[in-house]
């Protein structure tokens, strides 16, 4: 499987995720019950765990790109090693996140479900609180995020293992990408990582040189 369509599994897998932790949230809201912190819950084990795989998956695939092995084929560089590195990203991540999420769902509901709604209008509001889009969106971005500390991460990696320097390039994923980002395209550390928006799917194509003063 290519590295673009690994991706869009990981991408659709999360926001599958999410939106199935708002299902839940959703009939607890029509209910008259709703459950944030289960919520927060359910939304922080979803992103911890796919952006884990995605931070691992990410710097094994920066690794063959660059070293030429599969990782562990050097000895430095295991699978063991990056899935415990992306455990700790995703959990300095997820639970942040989670919280960002289930306070906005929270404050939505309060202005989007007034007393004495309608069932109808309770139907149509909730609804619009946590859209497939917007599942999507944060998959897409967090995705992205993940991809590039986890390359990052390996990058770092590789340069102390080859005393040599690493740098970045920002390269676009296709012609889809907004204007902002098709201006980096190509561009040296251009001052922003990606995902420089909400849905970026930019990433940084790594490439190492000689520090200076060495032959």
């Amino acid at each position: 499987m290519s590295l673009l369509a690994d991706r869009f599994n990981r991408e659709s897998e999360l926001a599958a995720a999410l939106l199935a932790a708002f299902a839940r949230l959703r009939a607890d809201l029509l209910a008259g019950k709703p459950d944030f912190f289960g919520f927060a819950s359910d939304v922080t084990a979803a992103l911890r765990n796919s952006l884990a795989a995605t931070f691992a998956a990410a710097g094994g695939w920066l690794a063959v790109e660059m070293a030429g092995t599969p990782t562990g084929g050097d000895g430095r560089i295991t699978e063991a090693m990056l899935r415990t590195r992306g455990e700790a990203y995703a959990a300095g991540v997820a639970a942040a996140l989670a919280m960002k999420i289930a306070n906005d769902v929270r404050f939505g509901s309060a202005t989007m479900l007034p007393i004495g709604a309608t069932d109808a209008q309770r139907q149509s509001s909730t609804a619009q609180l946590f859209t497939p889009a917007r599942a999507q969106s944060i998959a897409i971005t967090e995705t992205t995020r993940a991809i590039s500390a986890g390359e990052d991460d390996v990058a770092a990696l590789i340069a102390v293992a080859t005393q040599l320097a690493v740098t970045w390039f920002w390269e676009i994923e296709d012609e889809r990408a907004c204007d902002l980002c098709k201006e980096l395209d190509g561009s040296e550390r251009p001052g922003v990582q990606p995902p420089r928006h909400p849905g970026c799917r930019c990433r940084k194509r790594y490439a190492m040189k000689a520090l200076s003063g060495r032959i």
